[in-house]
Formats: C-alpha cells, sequence, structure tokens
C-alpha cells in the first residue's frame, strides 16, 4: 500500500469523529485548538471541516432570509428595501432574486444559488465534472471501495488540472496526480457523494 493511500485510510478511519467534533465545534463555539487536542485530531483537517460546515450553514441562512423577504415582497407586505432590510441582504439581490422567479414561473420560490465551497484548486463545478468523471471510470475499477476511488480520483484531479491549466501544488507533478491534502479536502466537500458512489 502507498503513502497516500494509508494517508488516506487514516483519514476516513477518523472522518466520523471528525464531522461529530466539527459540528461540536460549530454549536458550542470551541476553540480549534483545543478540540484537535481534546479529541486527538489533525488541527488542519478540524480547522477545514469547521470552515465547510460554517459555509454550509451561512448558505442555508441566506436561503431562509432571501426566503422570507421573497414571500413578503409577493405577498405585498413588504418593498424590496423593507424585505432586504429585515432581512439583512442586499436589495439589488433581492430584486434579481425576485426578478429570475418570476421568470422561470415557478409556483414557489425556492433559494437554489450554488454553494461555493471548493478545494481551491477548481471551481465548485468543475470539482461536480470530477464527479461525474469519477463516476463514469469507476467501472473500470477492479475494486470500488472508498480508498481506491479517491486513488482513482487523485489521477482525474491532475488530469483535469492540466486540461484547465490550473495552478496546483508541485508535488502532483511528481506522481501525476493530487496530493491527500486535496483529496482530503475534496471528500470534506464532496463525501456524501463519494460514500454513495463507493
Amino acid at each position: 500500500m502507498c503513502s497516500i493511500s494509508e494517508n488516506i485510510t487514516q483519514y476516513l478511519k477518523s472522518r466520523n469523529k471528525l464531522n461529530k467534533v466539527a459540528r461540536y465545534v460549530c454549536v458550542k463555539n470551541i476553540d480549534i485548538h483545543v478540540a484537535a487536542e481534546r479529541y486527538k485530531l489533525t488541527y488542519a483537517h478540524l480547522q477545514r471541516k469547521v470552515d465547510i460546515m460554517k459555509r454550509f450553514i451561512d448558505d442555508f441562512k441566506l436561503g431562509s432570509a432571501f426566503h422570507v423577504a421573497v414571500q413578503n415582497v409577493l405577498n405585498g407586505t413588504k418593498t424590496i428595501i423593507e424585505a432586504a432590510k429585515e432581512c439583512k441582504i442586499d436589495p439589488q439581490m433581492l430584486n434579481e432574486e425576485i426578478e429570475q422567479y418570476k421568470k422561470l414561473g415557478k409556483k414557489s420560490y425556492v433559494y437554489d444559488k450554488p454553494i461555493n465551497v471548493n478545494t481551491g484548486i477548481f471551481t465548485f463545478d468543475e470539482e461536480l465534472l470530477l464527479l461525474r468523471r469519477l463516476s463514469q471510470r469507476k467501472k473500470s475499477l477492479s475494486c470500488v471501495c472508498q480508498i481506491c476511488g479517491m486513488e482513482l480520483l487523485s489521477y482525474l484531479a491532475y488530469e483535469l488540472a492540466q486540461e484547465k491549466q490550473k495552478q496546483y501544488s508541485k508535488i502532483w507533478n511528481k506522481h501525476k496526480r493530487a496530493d491527500e491534502e486535496w483529496l482530503i479536502d475534496f471528500e470534506m466537500i464532496h463525501g456524501i457523494k463519494l460514500l454513495m458512489m463507493f
């Protein structure tokens, strides 16, 4: 087993504990250094997971605020300015959301902006492209465990980085694949999708 597999295996073994502690840190607002030490987790992993969770929480709050504001404007109970001020959102963005909703002619409003949480090398959409490529190529694997899937993903990430002329760590060039830190970040963001695949 090569070192990248060993590192990914160690991360995957600690993933459930990492997720629980990250939720605890977010809810109780505990110092990340203290939590990492207390629960024997890698500080960098816990920090990244907490950052990702906070971005998802912020997105949920923003979506809820837009939902309330749009409903108030459409029901005629508030003007765009009043609704934006009450929900603490930008009036211009609220106006754009309402216009977009009216153009689409949907029956009820849903805030559906993509969450822009990514690994820092690829855009969120490029990461979704990577997941599609991984799904297509997993049929070629003799083993469909998560570790083998993550290894394949590392090669696909390198290929995409070359294709899109992305800036990435020079370490990637040594074995023509993404390093384990990138893989761990990717799993933290897209873990549920990866679990469904492998």
